[in-house]
């Protein structure tokens, strides 16, 4: 028996999950439209994906073809710009079935230091972004009443208690908040959302981590007009030593302003960043296999891929894999282990202040 062929719309592709994402979904022999910025490296994610169009596995079990579509995409666009985006992606096939949110990156920094410029940086692509994509492809979901949107979100939601996190930890979990309602709204409509809470994946994205300066609204010693602002730094180059005038220069302007009091803490962090890069538990394209799956109700999410008792009339179709999507797809055991012992943790708290908790009723 044939599986179904769908049209994935993936952000973020050009390189770690988004690109194995892309390559798990024409190995199913799907169709997958990568978008991103780096055109150049979604182009050849087009070329190498085309190349073997035949899927893998049971030939027999699999559609005839896939097929990959490049198409350039900056999620932090206006509106309407986003609008014409998906258009084109819509022409392509005609459709997309799962739309994966996937862009993403951290931006960290010290709250005071960070100010209102930087925190907007982050939640622009990090929540803004991905909510504007999903709403220009709603439309052609609703109409069709089918389809899934996948958030790509982090355990760093469930695990904040860091410093410098919050930028990151707090978009994630914004975006946790509103992928949960927004399954609500869409359940009437045929139309899943599953949030995917990834722990530590062995790509070259944590190398992408900014490592922000000091926001010039947050800056008391100068006003912001005469503040430089200053683009965001690669995370490596706070560890190498300057190679030029110019680079010690620019290192200079970069930590202009910085507070004093946040120094060791902010040492400290920067000192752990750096030695996890390459240490990573996940790996991406395992991580990829089990999302897809997880939607499409294969693999090890076959056991679970069955209609859950509300109390309705059963629907056997398409409704069955949506209603069997998790609440939250927890992938690997370290994010495992975070989010349950955030998990006990609530649940202490409220065991110990459950006095307090209780005691704001009105009087009967």
């Amino acid at each position: 028996m044939a599986l179904p062929q769908r049209v994935w719309m993936i952000t973020g592709a050009s390189q770690g999950l988004g690109r194995e994402l892309v390559l798990a979904a024409i190995a199913r022999g799907d169709k997958a439209i990568a978008t991103g910025r780096n055109l150049q490296r979604l182009q050849e994610l087009e070329r190498i994906s085309n190349e073997n169009q035949s899927g893998t596995g049971d030939v027999a079990d699999r559609p005839s073809r896939g097929e990959c579509r490049a198409l350039q995409l900056d999620i932090t666009a206006d509106v309407s710009e986003l609008k014409q985006k998906a258009a084109t992606a819509l022409s392509f096939f005609g459709r997309v079935d799962v739309l994966v949110n996937n862009v993403g990156r951290g931006m960290v920094g010290v709250v005071e230091e960070m100010g209102f410029n930087n925190m907007m940086k982050q939640f622009m692509l990090n929540f803004f972004g991905p909510i504007n994509v999903t709403n220009a492809i709603l439309p052609n979901m609703r109409e069709r009443r089918s389809g899934t949107i996948v958030f790509i979100g982090s355990r760093s939601s469930w695990r904040a208690r860091f410093p410098m996190l919050a930028p990151y930890a707090a978009s994630k979990a914004a975006l946790d908040a509103a992928a949960e309602s927004l399954k609500a709204e869409l359940a009437p409509f045929n139309i899943g959302v599953l949030t995917v809470l990834p722990g530590g994946l062995r790509t070259t994205n944590w190398q992408n981590t900014n490592v922000m300066p000091v926001s010039p609204d947050a800056r008391l010693d100068a006003p912001a007009a005469n503040v430089r602002d200053m683009e965001a730094m690669l995370l490596p180059s706070l560890f190498t030593e300057a190679s030029s005038q110019r680079e010690a220069e620019e290192k200079a302007r970069f930590d202009e302003g910085r507070i004093e009091d946040y120094a060791t803490q902010r040492a400290e962090m920067l000192k752990w960043m750096h030695a996890q890069d390459g240490v990573q538990y996940g790996d991406p394209a395992k991580a990829a296999k089990a999302i897809i799956d997880v939607v499409c109700g294969e693999g090890l999410a076959v056991s679970k891929n069955q209609p859950r008792d509300n109390g309705d009339d059963v629907d056997f179709s398409d409704s069955i894999r949506l209603a069997s999507l998790p609440e939250l797809l927890v992938l690997g055991e370290d994010a495992e282990e975070n989010i349950r012992e955030r998990c006990l943790t609530v649940l202490r708290c409220l065991d110990e202040w459950k006095d307090v908790t209780r005691s704001i009723a009105h009087t009967k």
